[in-house]
């Protein structure tokens, strides 16, 4: 009888710890800003996860929002501790302007579904004249102080104000002619028309991040410079409902 009890409680032991064994994702990043990109092309984008669970992960699908996004998954088992890449490729012919897209991945994962996603701006390819030499030699030159910037934790949908020193390196002129963000979460003011050869100009960028979580931004900022005519800002947050502290009162539902 006392054998009986043993195997019985072997069994629901090991049946528990089989029921308790899962695969967890770990991703390094969950969405991925594109930025500008010309009509025609394929930006590719590697999501890259780790088991961190004590079971295999197995990926039984990965659904595109759209037939415009392509994922490439992996479809063998991966086991704890061992890293997998979800390839997802976005075709920009046709598909002017802003794209938001997301892809579902169901698996037998502790998180049975989850979606990893992309954006951006679709350009027109332009039929314009390739700059001479001369053009290339007398050109403007662009700098930034600083290319990429987290603001912090902010609540969504708040404005944050960031300023940048844009500095003219080259021989004419230079004019800021706009900022592009797949977002429409970004404006800017600068208090120069018109740079100089060798002087500077300060722009002040609103950034208004509009998800919640770890969220990252990328604003292309395009000017008369033909070397580089597009330079690219990297605007990160953490954004959060709200700011305000949470009161032992309101947690505890009142008096």
């Amino acid at each position: 009888m006392l054998r009986k009890a043993f195997l019985l409680l072997a069994i629901f032991f090991g049946l528990s710890v089989s029921l308790m064994a899962q695969g967890v994702f770990q991703f390094e990043v969950e969405s991925h800003d594109f930025g500008l990109v010309t009509e025609g092309e394929k930006p590719t984008f590697e999501f890259r996860f780790t088991n961190v669970g004590n079971a295999p992960i197995i990926l039984e699908n990965v659904r595109p929002s759209c037939g415009c996004t392509t994922p490439i998954w992996p479809k063998e088992p991966v086991l704890p501790q061992e890293t997998g890449v979800i390839k997802v490729v976005y075709n920009s012919k046709g598909r002017i302007g802003q794209f938001n897209k997301s892809v579902s991945i169901t698996s037998n994962a502790s998180q049975a579904t989850k979606k990893l996603y992309i954006k951006g701006v679709v350009e027109r390819v332009e039929n314009v004249p390739a700059p001479t030499a001369e053009q290339k030699k007398n050109s403007p030159t662009i700098v930034l102080d600083k290319t990429s910037k987290y603001v912090g934790k902010t609540e969504q949908r708040q404005k944050v104000v960031q300023t940048f020193t844009v500095t003219n390196t080259g021989k004419q002129p230079l004019k800021i002619n706009k900022l592009v963000a797949g977002c429409h979460c970004v404006s800017f003011t600068i208090d120069k028309e018109s740079i100089a050869s060798g002087e500077s100009a300060v722009m002040t960028v609103i950034y208004t991040p509009n998800q919640l979580g770890e969220v990252t931004d990328v604003v292309t900022v395009m000017s008369n410079d033909v070397n580089n005519p597009k330079v690219q800002l990297t605007l990160s947050a953490t954004v959060v409902e709200s700011l305000m502290p949470t009161s032992p009162m309101m947690q505890g539902g009142g008096f």
